[in-house]
């Protein structure tokens, strides 16, 4: 009999409804490591009632009782609470941690003693268009998402994942040597301990860019890599270096898959003035210029004239203000712009 089917015997035998009984298994699953469609499962239990939320929560808050116990040699005296004064629901809960703590100890036999357990996390954060979010993760790592962005934080005893399932986020990273930080991005694996750095899903590249300490990226999809994976592998970014790391190839980062390059600090700033709900361009097509204030904006703007597509152009603009760019082009530039229901389109002046 399995691991797993030991534990719910267990759950079984203490009594509780099927919803908890999927909840303490969930608990245990997490703290052992979720595989990528493990993790989809339990996003999807977790989203299927309001109940599966509050009732996962309680079972995870109440196993990190287990932190409290260490060597069976050592006493611990934990404060004393008369069985009249908690709830039958927290006596519930109390049995499944001491029947938890027992398969624990017997599952992992090479352990010596009773070890506290690493608290497991599991959070999903997204960004409607033009909105931007912080998320404060429980090691004091932080999460900055940028528009139109969706993200999965997975922590486990070995190791803290993200994966930036679309979009944009900045990333600074709390120092934990034992526990590295991996963030996955579409073909790309940004492994870091304690730095910032920015990471971008475009539709034909992931662009990385590091702003603090040094992160390396992996080749391949480091959720469903083996644990044996060689982290040294791949290209090592420092403070001041991005990377363009090619989508759609059979290996991110095959020579000619990956471009790194330095960027001054200007540069730097303008990449990450998004957070600030600006956006800044130092000699950028206006196709850019146009696309990037199209992430922000669900009214969008259309270049009709491919010769005014390639125009280099630069400034600094609220990202949710069209107006200001749009006057600038009619004035400075030579452009017409028409007002459609959902669009506005640009052509030059004839």
């Amino acid at each position: 009999m399995s691991t797993m089917n030991l534990d719910a015997d267990a759950f079984r035998d203490a009594g509780l409804e099927p919803v908890e009984r999927a909840a303490a298994e969930w608990v245990l699953r997490q703290q052992q490591g979720f595989s990528p469609a493990e993790a989809r499962e339990f996003k999807q239990w977790l989203e299927e009632t309001p109940d599966h939320r509050k009732v996962f929560e309680e079972m995870a808050e109440t196993s990190q009782l287990l932190d409290r116990v260490h060597e069976p040699s050592t006493a611990e005296v934990l404060p004393f609470t008369p069985a009249a004064a908690v709830p039958q629901r927290k006596k519930s809960l109390l049995r499944i941690a001491l029947a938890a703590a027992a398969l624990v100890a017997v599952g992992f036999v090479g352990w010596r003693q009773w070890q506290p357990l690493v608290p497991s996390f599991a959070e999903s954060a997204t960004t409607q268009v033009g909105g931007m979010r912080k998320l404060d993760l429980p090691d004091g790592s932080v999460v900055y998402l940028n528009t139109n962005t969706a993200v999965a934080v997975n922590y486990i005893s070995g190791e803290r994942r993200v994966q930036l399932v679309r979009g944009e986020a900045y990333f600074t990273v709390a120092k934990d040597p034992s526990r590295p930080f991996w963030v996955q991005a579409g073909p790309v694996a940004v492994r870091a301990v304690g730095t910032a750095f920015n990471v971008r899903i475009r539709p034909d590249a992931v662009n990385v860019l590091v702003t603090e300490g040094k992160v390396r990226l992996v080749d391949g999809d480091h959720a469903t890599a083996p644990a044996s994976q060689p982290v040294d592998a791949g290209a090592m970014l420092t403070t001041g270096h991005q990377a363009a790391v090619s989508v759609g190839g059979t290996s991110a980062t095959a020579a000619n898959a990956v471009v790194i390059s330095t960027v001054e600090p200007r540069a730097i700033k303008s990449a990450l003035a998004w957070q600030e709900g600006r956006l800044e361009f130092i000699e950028t097509p206006l196709a850019e210029v146009v696309s990037e204030f199209n992430r922000y904006n669900r009214h969008k703007i259309v270049i009709a004239d491919p010769t005014l597509a390639t125009r280099r152009f630069g400034g600094a603009f609220a990202s949710h203000q069209i107006e200001p760019l749009l006057e600038l082009l009619e004035q400075s530039f030579g452009v017409v712009s028409e007002e459609r229901e959902n669009e506005t389109v640009l052509r030059l002046a004839r």
